[in-house]
């Protein structure tokens, strides 16, 4: 698949936005903000998607195809990237959150990714994935 330099794949940025577009954002606002998170996301969400997006296209460039990575204290702007990496290179991606209530709101969102995978995964279940990584 040719791909854009500067942008993401047609595919990819339509799920991008159907993800984005499915997030309840009343539920990440107290996630993100001790108070004003609806005001938050109304400033923010299209923010967090544009630089999730220039992220994406930045490790795109740098990784290879297949392989796999992972993602501590992944969350709203992080989507564009672990979905790139999913659908654009083929590599099998670790996310994880310590927050249960974002790891939820996320996985509900992301019910349309085309990979038999949660996207999210609570913090504590990292263990058996991370002593498997070689050592840098």
């Amino acid at each position: 698949m040719k791909t854009s330099r500067t942008k993401l794949a047609p595919a990819t940025r339509r799920l991008v936005t159907e993800v984005y577009g499915r997030l309840d954002y009343g539920a990440l606002g107290p996630v993100y903000c001790y108070e004003g998170g609806d005001e938050f996301w109304r400033a923010k969400r299209g923010l967090c998607n544009r630089l999730g997006s220039r992220v994406a296209v930045v490790l795109r460039r740098k990784l290879g195809r297949g392989g796999r990575s992972l993602y501590v204290g992944a969350g709203v702007a992080e989507l564009p990237p672990l979905i790139m990496e999913m659908m654009e290179l083929d590599r099998t991606v670790e996310p994880y959150n310590l927050r249960r209530a974002e790891v939820g709101a996320l996985n509900r969102a992301c019910h349309s990714i085309p990979r038999s995978m949660r996207l999210m995964r609570p913090a504590r279940r990292a263990d058996s994935i991370i002593s498997g990584w070689p050592a840098c």
